[in-house]
This record gives structure tokens, C-alpha cells and sequence, in this order.
């Protein structure tokens, strides 16, 4: 018995043609005969089809077991798959790559009308089989088509083809229409079904459900753009559809790691060949960073489409400093020129908005002692925010050393965006830094310290001038830069005051412009990542013992989230990051070791959504061995209840660790860069590898964990925010000696 193709293509482009001959061998290979009809002047018609059929039968003296009939006339194929369902086997739709900007006005009402696929009356029809699709592409358009009205109910992927048993018996099809009767005549078929097409749509334009997910996920990659087309493309409120695609990146994450790269690279194509916005485009990307199959290749991308724009540099800023939020937050990599790329888009946007400096430095008696420092930094919020509580501590204690040093702190708000800069979905912000005043200001009575917060500005220039004009106004001898790289004033006042720079991080600073860079890093560390980032290797770097003044203040009335179970072994995680510092690594050595011990419970403390911890230890999360706990006023008293405070292996949370020890908690840390590592000495950090072991010898033993807590406190002891104000106030001399 014979199996053929019935092919009927119309109007096929070059570039399609060898899709084409990929779908002819599809066939071929399984056994299919091709008859080809090119119809030159679309001249064939609805009714044409059961004489097509026929003209072939009569070429084969042998009985035809299977009939598949494929087309590249959309409207033709599609209402030949409602009106002669029963007639053939399988229909295939040869997808044109040029398909969205196909005219098919020419057909008949009837013919446009069935081929909708969307009107209340396809309810009545006994439908059997799906609409296969091949050649599916991005330019195509086709999948917001099959995506819209449920429609994608009648398709499937040629991927999932397979030869189902043949279709019962054939039936002619009567429909009425627009008070028209038309009949679908089948030769020797007497057998008939009438049916009154309603014009009336039965769906939603789009409803993002289980069965629409399902059936993008089980066939082509492809789909996963075109549904992120098509709800991009929907006509609503511009903040419901970052919403929508904020849901559906966190979906599609569920989706395998191919599926999600092709989905990136459809989109990455399609913005490189259609005239996308660059405020789109960003806005875009401020969505795929959530794809879980993005993290290790997005950043690049992003800044290289920042780098290559010239005519948006109004925007650039916050697109940079929102991207900092995606290594913390969202768990995207960073890649080695990073920070060269940082530092140029950042030169670039201190060009554009340099202001001229009407106000002029005031000449100062030569001397040889500092008299005047400014301090920059991004942002003093709480003072259980490590850094905050840092920048104060150094202020105070260079206070201390030399009372007569005049002091002022200039706060930029990094993470607040101007007015005009609010264009983009999903930006990572920060509280103002003034509604901390009160804090900040008991925390420095009686030193004579000014702090000088940031406004509100509808614009960054006006932000950059008023806020250079401030540090003019001030006249220091020295900038002292903490953790503020990214500020503006200061890359700008950089070329005629000196500016010393205070690295938060192993990471080589993002400050291009610094005379001295001061680290708590061993040199060695920061060399190796000088290298690892393409940093130039002139920068002067000078470690110096950074430690900030102990403060745990606990409000009033505050009564304790939990209260610990003494009979359990408690390990606690604690951090803001949590769900970019714990990678899958860690999780196997915890839920190995949690498996093994019954009476272990491991509080994780801090806001985060915990996916990734949910999904590797889920029986353990059920069971209550695993408690996660968004916010603990009192981490001083939580710690003295635990047994070990484990470090994941990431590079912040050095006041936690801090914490963790002025109460003698022992700390698991690792042997890679970690400011909780430094503290406790690299001594005591462990590999990856022995991170297990490590951890059953605390479990396994009271005496290894007082006798490990005792030692760590004692090494915490020995530093003082004193020491880094002496060391700090040497080298500001020493510069201005120079």
C-alpha cells in the first residue's frame, strides 16, 4: 500500500527553499511519495482538494494507505483541515518566513472565515488530528497567530509527528454562512454534516494558562519567543505587560536549558533585525535577567548594547546601576571586562553631563597635614547595613585620632533614580538615605560630623552639578571614597582633588580615577582578580585593616521570631543576597549532610524566595528541617542559641560573620574570596571539597566547636576600627606630603 504527500505551494522564497526540501525528506525517509503542485496563479481553490486527491489515485494502481497534505497557503490549508478533516490522514502548514506580510484578500469570505480557526461554532465540529507546523521561525509571525484565541488547540509541532490510525469514515461537510449554503462535496460520499458558522469568538485574546504552557514547552523552542512577542506586542497598560512577561520569564526558567538559550537567541535575532527602541530594548532585557538559562551570558549583552548606543545616554546610568542589582539579586554572572566596560560607559556619561566648574577650589596654605576630608559614599541607610555602619565608624574614629580634623559626608543615593530616569520596568531602588537621619545622627553626637544627603532631582545633570558644586563649596584636601565607584561628582572632581577609594569588595574597583585604592584584601587576592577582570595593573593598592564599630540595636517591646528547640543541632544562614550566594554546590553538601541528621535544623534568615533551597531540599523543607525566617531583630540572641553559623560561597556578609563571632558562634567558611573568610583567618576556611567534613566535625563534636568560637572571637578582638582610622589618616598624609 502507498503512502503519498500531497504538496500544493504557492509564491515559496529563496530563503525558504531548502526548509522545504528538509520537510520532502522528512517524508521521503519514511516512506512517502511526493507529488508537488506549484500553484503559479493561485488559482487553485477550496473545493479543489478531493480532485486533487482523486487525479493522484488514478496515477497508482495500488490502494493509497495514508494521505498527508501539505501547503504554504495558510488560509487554504487551514480551512481544507475544517472542511475535509475526514479526507486525509494529516495536514502540514509549510510556514513561510514571510508569512506576517502575506495578502490573502483574494480568497473567498468563507475561506478567511474558516481558516480563523476562532468562531463559537468550531465547538460543533468533530475535529480529528492536529494542523502540523514546520519551518516556524521568528519572522514569521505565525506563532502569535496559533498562540491568540486557544487556536494552538488544533496544532503540534511536526517534531511530534507520528502515523495515528486511520480516520473513520468520510463525511461531507454543509456549512451556512452569512445566510449562504455551501457545500463541500466529496465524489461517492453521501454521508453529510451541516453546521451554522457563528461569528463570534469564543476566547480571550490571550490566556496565559497550564495547557497554553504545556503545549509551548512540548513543541518548538521557537513558540517561546513568539508568545513573548505576542504579549509584548498586546495592547494594554504598559505595566501589566512587564508583568505578564515578568511571570512568564519564571515560568519558562522551569523549561529546559536549550529551550530557554533558543528562546534568548530568537529574541537576540529578532532586536538585531527589526527597528526595536533602545528604551524597549533595555526594558526587555530587565525581564529575561530573571531566566534562569540567561545568568551566565545576559550582563555582557547588556552592556554591550549600552556601549554601542550613543544617542540615549540619558538613560545609561541607571541601566548600569540597576545591572549591579542583577549579580546580587537575580544570580546573573559577571564576565572578565566587566568593569572596563562599567568604566567607559561611566566616562562616557561624566563627559555628557560635566558641569562647568564656576565655582573654583579655594587656594589653601601649603601643608603637610590632612585638615579637611570628604567622604562619598553611595548610600547610609540602617546601621544593620554593613557598609553604612562602616562609612560612619571611620568618620567618628578619624574624629577621635585628630579632633581638629573638619569631617562632612556626602551621600549620593546611588540606587534612587531621577525623575526622568523612571522609564524602565523592574528597577532595583533604595530607601532615601535621610529617613535614617535620626540614626545616623545619635550614632556620630558629639563628634561635630556634617552629613550632606542627596535630593530628589528631576534630572541626573542638574543632581551632578548641585552635588559637585557641594564638595567645591566644602573645599577638603582629600575625597575618601566608599563604596561609591559609580559617583558621578567624584569621577568628575577627580582630576583636581585627590581621591582615595575604599574597596567594599575583592573585586577591583569600578573607579577609574583613584591616586590610592585601600583594601582589607590580601594584595595577593586583589592582584590575582586585577588580572582575572583586565585591570591595569598600575593602580596603587594599600591594604589596611578595615573593621566597623560593633552596633546591634534592637528596638523596644521586640519579643523573638522563634524560639529555638535546645535539643536540636541549629546551623544558621544569614543575608540580604541569599538567593544569588547560595548555588547549587552548597546545597548538595548541606542536604547531604541534614539527610544523615535527624536532629539538624538550618534556619536561612533574610528575604529572599529561596527557589533554588526549596527545590534541592524539598522533603527536608516539608519536614521542618529547613526553616527560612524573612527578617530577626535580634541576631545577637538568635546566634547564641545556634551551634554553627555556615557561610555559603559567596564573597559578602562580613558584619554577619562579625556578629556570629563577638558571641563565639563557630563559622564554616570557604577558601575562596570571602570577607567572612578574612576575618575569621584563611587558616579556617575550608575547600569545597572538605566543606562536608568540616561540618560533621562540628556536629560531631562541642569541645572542636567552643574551642573554634573562642579562637575566631579572640582574632575579631584584636582588630579595632581604631587601628584602620590610624592607618587611614597615615596614608591621607602621606598623600598630600606627595
Amino acid at each position: 500500500m502507498k503512502k503519498i504527500v500531497i504538496s500544493i505551494i504557492s509564491d515559496l522564497i529563496k530563503v525558504d527553499e531548502e526548509s522545504l526540501s528538509d520537510l520532502y525528506r522528512f517524508f521521503s525517509d519514511r516512506n512517502y511519495t511526493i507529488e508537488q503542485f506549484i500553484d503559479v496563479g493561485n488559482e487553485i481553490q477550496i473545493d479543489h482538494l478531493p480532485l486533487l486527491i482523486d487525479q493522484i489515485k488514478t496515477n497508482y494502481s495500488e490502494q493509497l494507505s495514508r494521505v498527508v497534505v501539505i501547503s504554504n497557503i495558510k488560509p487554504l490549508l487551514l480551512s481544507w483541515y475544517r472542511c475535509y478533516n475526514t479526507l486525509t490522514d494529516d495536514f502540514v502548514f509549510f510556514v513561510n518566513s514571510d508569512e506576517s506580510t502575506r495578502n490573502y484578500s483574494k480568497q473567498l469570505d468563507i475561506v478567511t472565515f474558516l481558516s480563523d480557526l476562532d468562531d463559537k461554532s468550531i465547538e460543533q465540529e468533530y475535529l480529528l488530528g492536529k494542523i502540523y507546523f514546520s519551518n516556524l521561525n521568528v519572522d514569521s509571525g505565525f506563532g502569535n497567530f496559533m498562540l491568540t484565541n486557544r487556536r494552538y488547540r488544533f496544532f503540534n509541532s511536526l517534531a511530534n509527528f507520528s502515523e495515528v490510525n486511520a480516520k473513520p469514515q468520510i463525511s461531507q461537510k454543509n456549512y451556512t454562512f452569512r445566510k449562504n449554503d455551501y457545500f463541500f462535496k466529496i465524489p461517492g460520499v453521501n454521508t453529510r454534516k451541516s453546521i451554522d458558522l457563528i461569528e463570534e469568538v469564543t476566547h480571550n485574546f490571550l490566556t496565559i494558562d497550564q495547557n497554553l504552557l504545556a503545549f509551548v514547552e512540548e513543541t518548538d523552542s521557537e513558540l517561546m519567543f513568539h508568545l513573548f512577542h505576542t504579549i509584548s506586542n498586546f495592547n494594554y497598560q504598559t505595566k501589566q505587560k512587564y508583568t505578564d512577561l515578568n511571570k512568564l520569564m519564571e515560568l519558562y526558567s522551569k523549561f529546559s536549558i536549550n529551550k530557554q538559550r533558543t528562546f534568548y537567541d530568537n529574541f537576540k535575532y529578532f532586536i538585531k533585525k527589526n527597528n526595536i527602541s533602545f528604551k524597549e530594548k533595555m526594558s526587555f532585557f530587565t525581564v529575561l535577567v530573571k531566566l534562569e538559562g540567561t545568568k551566565d551570558i545576559i550582563l555582557q549583552d547588556i552592556m554591550l548594547e549600552i556601549k554601542n548606543d550613543t544617542d540615549h545616554i540619558q538613560y545609561h546610568y541607571p541601566l548600569v546601576i540597576n545591572s549591579l542589582f542583577y549579580i546580587s539579586k537575580e544570580g546573573v554572572k559577571k564576565y572578565p571586562d566587566v568593569i572596563n566596560d562599567r568604566m567607559e560607559i561611566i566616562e562616557r556619561i561624566t563627559n555628557q553631563y560635566k558641569p562647568e566648574l564656576t565655582k573654583k577650589l579655594k587656594n589653601k596654605k601649603e601643608t603637610k597635614k590632612i585638615k579637611k576630608i570628604a567622604i562619598v559614599t553611595s548610600q547610609i541607610i540602617s546601621l544593620k547595613h554593613s557598609p553604612s555602619l562602616l562609612t560612619l565608624t571611620i568618620a567618628k574614629y578619624l574624629k577621635r585620632i585628630d579632633s581638629s580634623l573638619e569631617i562632612s559626608i556626602f551621600v549620593d543615593d546611588t540606587y534612587i533614580h531621577c525623575k526622568d530616569e523612571l522609564v524602565f520596568p523592574n528597577l532595583y531602588y533604595s530607601s532615601p538615605s535621610h529617613k535614617q537621619s535620626q540614626e545616623h545622627k545619635e550614632f556620630l553626637e558629639g563628634q561635630g560630623i556634617k552629613i550632606k544627603y542627596s535630593s530628589p532631582y528631576s534630572n541626573r545633570k542638574s543632581k551632578i552639578q548641585n552635588e559637585v558644586s557641594e564638595i567645591i563649596d566644602f573645599n577638603p584636601d582629600v575625597i575618601y571614597l566608599m563604596g561609591a565607584d559609580f559617583s558621578l561628582r567624584s569621577w568628575i572632581l577627580a582630576k583636581i582633588i585627590p581621591v582615595v577609594v575604599m574597596s567594599m569588595s575583592p573585586e577591583p574597583s569600578n573607579f577609574k580615577y583613584g591616586q590610592i585604592y585601600t583594601t582589607k584584601y590580601d594584595l595577593n587576592r586583589i592582584n590575582y582578580n586585577l588580572d582575572k577582570f583586565n585591570i591595569d595593573n598600575k593602580r596603587r593598592y594599600k591594604q589596611l585593616i578595615h573593621m566597623e564599630e560593633s552596633y546591634n540595636s534592637i528596638p523596644k517591646n521586640i519579643k523573638p521570631t522563634i524560639e529555638l528547640n535546645s535539643d536540636k543541632f541549629i546551623i544558621v544562614t544569614v543575608g540580604n543576597r541569599l538567593d544569588a550566594d547560595i548555588d547549587a554546590t552548597f546545597l548538595e553538601i548541606i542536604q547531604e549532610f541534614i539527610s544523615k541528621h535527624q536532629d539538624v535544623i538550618w534556619y536561612l534568615i533574610g528575604n529572599a524566595e529561596h527557589k533554588l533551597v526549596r527545590k534541592f531540599l524539598k522533603k527536608e523543607v516539608q519536614g521542618k528541617q529547613v526553616c527560612f525566617i524573612p527578617y530577626e531583630h535580634d541576631l545577637k540572641s538568635f546566634f547564641k542559641k545556634c551551634d554553627v553559623y555556615i557561610n555559603p560561597f559567596c564573597e559578602g556578609n562580613g558584619r554577619i560573620g562579625r556578629l556570629a563571632a563577638s558571641v563565639k558562634l563557630p563559622i564554616i567558611s570557604h577558601d575562596g574570596i570571602s570577607d567572612i573568610s578574612e576575618d575569621i583567618g584563611y587558616e579556617r576556611a575550608v575547600s569545597k571539597k572538605d566543606y562536608g567534613e568540616e561540618l560533621l566535625r562540628m556536629y560531631s563534636s562541642k569541645e572542636y566547636r567552643v574551642k573554634s568560637g573562642n579562637e575566631i572571637y579572640d582574632r575579631i578582638e584584636k582588630r579595632s576600627p581604631e587601628l584602620w582610622a590610624n592607618q587611614l589618616l597615615r596614608l591621607f598624609n602621606k598623600l598630600i606630603e606627595n
